[in-house]
């Protein structure tokens, strides 16, 4: 009987050590740069991404394997760098959950931009071409996700191009639709 109860007990914590140490998977990149304001609000957000996961995680199963994902693109223009997070976590259900972040730098003034001008002008670019792409099923959606609000339109980078801006999942098109972006060239923003 003292074999068996042994045998369950180690069975018991090799589950649990397994559990502990395999059943979540992460990966995490992410740019180090020389301008310490930006280091620290990137370190700022993927500590919250990462105590997010694992709050999520807490009560974990055997079945499940749990993934933090992160990885980001980086641009410069001018005396602006800037940077998109894409987040991919998964913590139970259907599919993985998604969100994406972006920093705007500027070098010369020492400071973040995070918002654009304009909305009015910006979002009615974004409709006329947006409602263009096949992957824009529910015209709803669209329109009430490029709305002109900040919060809309607050996940953007400067490129050679125009602004690119990018709509989270579900904002504008179904989750199956992925995440959809959109550049919006600068004189948009500018014409009277």
């Amino acid at each position: 009987m003292k074999k068996i109860i042994i045998f369950f007990c180690f069975l018991f914590i090799s589950f649990y050590v397994y559990a502990d140490n395999f059943n979540y998977k992460i990966n995490i990149n992410y740019p180090i740069t020389d301008y310490k304001k930006l280091n620290l609000l990137t370190d700022q957000k993927i500590n919250y991404y990462q105590k997010l996961f694992f709050k999520e995680i807490k009560n974990i199963t055997f079945w499940n394997e749990y993934t933090l994902f992160i990885n980001y693109d980086g641009y410069n223009y001018n005396n602006i760098i800037s940077y998109v997070f894409f987040i991919e976590y998964f913590t139970g259900g259907a599919h993985p959950n998604h969100d994406i972040f972006t920093f705007n730098y500027d070098l010369m003034n020492d400071k973040f931009i995070d918002s654009v001008y304009n909305l009015d002008k910006i979002s009615k670019y974004a409709r006329s071409n947006l409602i263009k792409d096949k992957r824009i099923v529910n015209t709803g959606m669209l329109f009430e996700g490029t709305k002109p609000t900040n919060d809309n339109f607050k996940n953007f980078v400067f490129t050679e191009n125009g602004y690119l801006f990018y709509f989270k999942r579900y904002q504008i098109a179904p989750y199956s639709s992925g995440d959809i972006s959109l550049v919006i060239p600068y004189k948009i923003e500018k014409k009277d």
